[in-house]
Order: C-alpha cells, then structure tokens, then sequence
C-alpha cells in the first residue's frame, strides 16, 4: 500500500511503525542533503532546534562539523552555510559531519521516527528511489514536509513522481494507493510529461509558480530552483538512522 501524506501533522508516528517513510522538502532541505550525501559528507545530522546544533558542535571531536541550515529560507547566524544545496560541494562536506537544521525538513524526518526506514526523496535521485522503493514489500508513505503547516505544491510533484513510478513499474495498483496519493499524480501529469525532453524545465516552470519557488525568488535564491529541479542526476540515496540520529549514504545492497 502506499500512502501519501501532504503534512507531518496529517498522521502520527506511530501509524509508521513496521513501514518505509520517504521525507519529501523539495525547496530545499532533501534536496540539500542528498547533495551533501552525494559529495561525501561523513553524515548529516538532523536537528529539530538551531540550540541542538550549536551543542552538538561542541560534543562531536571525531569529526570535523558543519553547521548548516535555515530559519525563513534565511542563513543562521553564527551557521557555516545556509539551505541551497550549491553551498555542499565535495570541497566543502567531504569527510565532515553537517548538523543541519531546517524550519521544515528536519522537523518532518523526526516525525517519521517510528518508521522501519526512512529515505530522503528529491529530484535530483528520483529513480534511485524509486528503484529502491519497488523492492520494498512493506507499505511505503510518501511524507512531505510543507512550509510552516501548508501544504507546498513543488512537495506534491515529487510524490507524484514517485507514485507514477511505482505503478509503472507494477509495483501499486489502482487499488493501492489512497486519494491522497491520486491527487498529487494528477498534479504531475498535468505538470510534467515523461514523454518530453526538457522536463527537468517542466519541473522548474512548476516551482516558479509554487509559493516555496516565489519565496525563493525573493530572496534572489533563482539558482537554487535550477539546482532542486535537475533529474535524476545522483544515484546516491540518504537513509536516515533514529538510533544514530545520523543521514548516511543508504548500502547498495541495503
């Protein structure tokens, strides 16, 4: 079964728990961390207080730290960068540990606590969690993080991108897949055509139109849309460990 949920206040944790959870903050939090995964950063830790992450830096002596993240879309003071994922290049992360702290996105993985897995979902490796997620038999819940309790369209694209995926694949059938999940597949075929060439610009064009593309654009941050909308250009896939509190590079046989 796979079920979507269009807030983190739309279900519990417990309702989680023996399942696989996919945490979805496209603008910009898992985007941002794939990236950071993706050019070998040692791992992220999410942290839900920008207090958290100031505490930790003092804690942790085995690695070098990064402290990462936004409050408003904006850089935290006293923070190494802030949200765009241009700022976690391999110069940058390679071999340190990134505490990270987002208004949304981070708030959302910790929801998904009771989760057996939990994967972090953005375009830039759609089919790598696709492909994952198709091997997976338990029931699958597509967990979008919004922006300060509403619901964000450049969120809903992705799960439907992932659900068309999975029913392509055979993987969910008509019957599978709850009202939730059928809405946000309408909202990605009526954005994105898979027969097209230049979706990658179908999916920018639907993120400047988002009220989360328009933030960005006031904020100057137009380059970060361009980032957040490449397809399916990593092939890495971060996974989330509640234990460890730590975002690492998912096994390839993992």
């Amino acid at each position: 079964m796979l079920f979507t949920h269009l807030l983190p206040a739309h279900f519990s944790s417990e309702q989680l728990g023996g399942h696989v959870a996919v945490v979805i903050d496209i603008l910009r939090a898992s985007t941002t961390i794939t990236t950071a995964i993706a050019n070998g950063a040692e791992s992220v830790i999410p942290c839900e207080q920008v207090e958290q992450a100031f505490q930790l830096r003092q804690q942790i002596t085995s690695t070098a730290t990064i402290l990462g993240g936004e409050r408003s879309g904006i850089l935290i003071e006293g923070f190494d960068y802030g949200n765009s994922p241009g700022d976690y290049s391999a110069e940058n992360v390679a071999g340190k540990t990134v505490l990270f702290t987002t208004t949304n996105g981070t708030r959302a993985i910790h929801r998904c606590r009771e989760a057996d897995s939990v994967l972090i979902g953005s375009f830039l490796n759609l089919c790598a969690v696709t492909e994952k997620l198709s091997q997976c038999s338990k029931p699958i819940h597509l967990v979008c993080a919004g922006t300060d309790g509403a619901i964000t369209l450049e969120d809903c694209l992705f799960a439907g991108a992932v659900a068309k995926g999975l029913i392509e694949q055979g993987n969910v059938s008509s019957r599978e897949y709850d009202d939730t999940t059928r809405l946000c597949l309408a909202l990605y075929d009526q954005s994105v055509s898979d027969e097209s060439e230049n979706r990658d610009s179908q999916i920018l064009a639907a993120f400047e139109n988002s009220q989360g593309g328009r933030n960005l654009l006031r904020l100057g941050m137009q380059a970060d849309l361009s980032l957040c909308s490449q397809l399916d250009t990593l092939d890495v896939i971060a996974s989330w460990d509640r234990e460890t509190n730590r975002i690492n590079a998912l096994p390839a046989d993992g």
